[in-house]
């Protein structure tokens, strides 16, 4: 996800400021399902990832706000400075459309010019693109939404895109929850790599928290954990509690149809 966030900064000829310093039966049915290996997906967590693109496919109203916290690591143990960077980020949809909220998207909206020709010689749709992997980078949950294939367009451009490997049960505020994993590289040592996972409310179906793990080419690793809250009261379609979640074991993972590109709406 950094890198995603960071390449999008990069295409405006911007840096990314940060602050600088040196469980029991599983909920509604569905069977725990521990990775087989690094390497293969898992058909049941892939068939349980497509149930959750969907749920955040048909939202018609909703509405966040969470935490992003992102720890960059030296390659180098003996290297004790990290970048540390915390940023508040406010998640809508309504109208059909996805809205991201924070500093790093104000900036962005600001930057947007108002036609196609721009001296810097960046296209409005350029940067409508650098605005979307900001979004996507810093609500990973809303890209489920925003991104027409999410496994892929999740990790940058030119790397191997996200596997589901795993689900499980755990808990979270002492309540049970889903846990997703989703891996990305990983088979040769020292190839750039990364691991998300999900924590994903049964009851709801929605995502409350993200945490990631990324090796970057250069040998650093970025750490990203994300604290979401949905307004409950903003959110429509509810999610019925009683509805079997789908199960089994498929031939194939199930393909989701692509959806029509999606625009943020510009912050006043």
């Amino acid at each position: 996800m950094s890198q995603r966030l960071r390449a999008a900064f990069a295409c405006l000829g911007l840096a990314l400021a940060v602050e600088a310093s040196p469980a029991d039966d599983l909920p509604r049915g569905l069977p725990d399902v521990p990775p087989a290996s690094l390497t293969e997906v898992s058909p049941e967590a892939a068939r349980f990832f497509d149930s959750l693109v969907r749920r955040y496919r048909e939202l018609v109203r909703y509405a966040d706000v969470s935490w992003f916290e992102q720890v960059i690591s030296g390659a180098d143990p003996s290297d004790a400075t990290t970048s540390r960077s915390r940023v508040r980020v406010e998640g809508r949809i309504a109208d059909g459309r996805v809205e991201v909220i924070s500093t790093a998207t104000r900036l962005l909206e600001a930057l947007l010019p108002s036609d196609d020709d721009h001296p810097g010689g960046r296209t409005a749709a350029d940067r409508r693109r650098a605005r979307r992997d900001v979004d996507a980078a810093l609500a990973p949950h809303l890209a489920l939404r925003l991104l027409d294939q999410p496994l892929r367009e999740l990790r940058p451009e030119g790397l191997e895109g996200y596997r589901p490997t795993s689900l499980r049960t755990v808990e979270l505020d002492d309540r049970p929850m889903l846990r997703l994993e989703l891996r990305s590289g990983g088979d040769t040592p020292g190839e750039p790599s990364a691991i998300l996972e999900l924590t994903i409310d049964p009851e709801s179906m929605l995502i409350r928290r993200v945490e990631g793990e990324e090796r970057w080419p250069d040998g650093r690793t970025c750490s990203t954990s994300i604290e979401i809250e949905p307004r409950q009261e903003l959110i429509e379609p509810a999610m019925d509690p009683s509805a079997p979640t789908e199960a089994g074991t498929p031939a194939e993972p199930e393909v989701l149809p692509t959806l029509p590109a999606t625009t943020a709406r510009p912050v006043a």
